[in-house]
């Protein structure tokens, strides 16, 4: 049975060891998605954030055993695929392992607000959506979603599922209603914490939008409102 202990940095280590030393004809992203596959299993966005975290410090603690170019591209390739929000993955190769200065997430350029052109008719047709699919656990008026679009929301807001959390945002970003840095700036602002109580971030935010199961009615349901707005 798979359980968390199984991917820790110390269970971890044993098989990036193995990656570095693969011949040149072998893809390390292969095996990485094998491992990938069961940490998935577990149905737990911030977990499989912090596997891609602890893979990519792995790399860079080991860096001087890679001994193949392609190797390190592959790697790479496949850490940027998770859509974590860094620039850490581009540099990892250049660290000098063992480092106290490792920053995950750079945004010095980010927005301070969402930048919504939302009307306060599409407001409303918003929050009888997310009243609907239940999107909220915390109680939130019409007028705190209005503030949330402003980006002066006080309140903190505990959200049911962050996936669908996400693919409500990235649908209002596709439709030009918010800003493109729209998860830097919940992120930023600390108003949202999951179902297990962590505060939702910018890269637990980027996670449950890459794994939006396209497919779900829930999602369909926020597509249709969106595209009606």
């Amino acid at each position: 049975m798979i359980n968390r202990f199984d991917f820790t940095k110390d269970k971890l280590r044993p098989k990036i060891l193995i990656l570095a030393d693969l011949n040149g004809y072998e893809k390390p992203s292969t095996y990485l998605n094998d491992i990938l596959h069961d940490v998935e299993q577990l149905n737990d966005d911030d977990y499989k954030f912090d596997f891609y975290i602890n893979i990519c410090h792995l790399c860079i603690d080991m860096s001087e055993s890679f001994w193949n170019e392609e190797h390190k591209k592959d790697i790479t390739k496949w850490l940027k695929e998770s859509h974590i929000k860094t620039t850490l993955f581009d540099r990892m190769w250049d660290i000098k392992p063992n480092t106290n200065s490792i920053e995950l997430v750079e945004n010095k350029n980010e927005a301070k607000t969402l930048g919504s052109t939302l009307k306060p008719e599409q407001v409303n047709k918003i929050f009888t959506l997310t009243q609907t699919i239940k999107l909220f656990e915390t109680p939130i008026t019409e007028n705190e979603l209005n503030d949330l679009f402003s980006s002066t929301l006080t309140k903190e807001i505990k959200v049911r599922n962050n996936q669908n959390f996400a693919a409500l945002f990235n649908c209002l970003c596709n439709g030009n209603y918010i800003s493109k840095e729209w998860q830097s700036v919940i992120g930023k602002n600390e108003n949202f914490v999951g179902a297990r109580g962590a505060k939702i971030n910018a890269n637990n935010l980027a996670v449950s939008n890459n794994n939006v199961n396209k497919q779900a009615p829930i999602y369909k349901q926020i597509t249709s409102v969106i595209e009606k707005l």
